[in-house]
């Protein structure tokens, strides 16, 4: 058996999470709000699952997530075990030249989608 229980309704397990209530500061990332310091998700295979979303997206850097994707996998990875999450991205992609700042539409939008991923 896995040493992680499967979940389909990580998001809704995350935000009704009473014992846990730092599970949902990882939905914020793809808004460009930073983990706090002292937040410890529960280790879990959505929590992995959805990190492993956001690694994707952050290579983008016209994503607001491309700024603190890094720093939230390597605070998972203390909590979780290392390698847990996968701490390092490709190098950014985003077009050519000087990047416009990333807008929290486009934050919003992959929010949507790891929500909607993970619960089909």
């Amino acid at each position: 058996m896995s040493p992680f229980q499967p979940s389909f309704t990580g998001f809704a397990d995350a935000i009704t999470n009473t014992s846990s209530p730092t599970d949902s500061y990882i939905y914020y990332l793809p808004l460009g709000i930073a983990l706090p310091g002292g937040a410890r998700p529960t280790c879990s295979e959505c929590l992995n699952k959805t990190m492993a979303i956001f690694a994707n997206a952050a290579s983008n850097a016209s994503q607001p997530i491309s700024t603190n994707y890094v720093s939230a996998a390597r605070q998972i990875d203390l909590g979780c075990g290392p390698n847990f999450v996968n701490a390092t991205i490709p190098p950014a992609h985003g077009g050519v030249g000087t990047l416009s700042p990333p807008s929290m539409i486009n934050g919003l939008i992959a929010l949507i989608v790891v929500v909607l991923g993970l619960l089909l």
